[in-house]
């Protein structure tokens, strides 16, 4: 999940900083919601190669 959270849209942390968000409520709030669908294609991944 770590890997997901670093790989979003910098503009993004930018611009929740610039809002004044703070590090857990961009966490919460900004890095959360847009993460499953990379977890998700990671997980789907690890299941076919493992099937495969």
């Amino acid at each position: 999940m770590s890997t997901a959270i670093a790989d979003l849209d910098p503009n993004l942390r930018e611009a929740a900083i610039g809002l004044g968000v703070r590090p857990m409520q961009r966490l919460r709030q900004v890095g959360t919601p847009l993460a499953p669908p990379v977890i998700i294609a990671g997980v789907r991944m690890a299941v076919v190669m493992r099937s495969g």
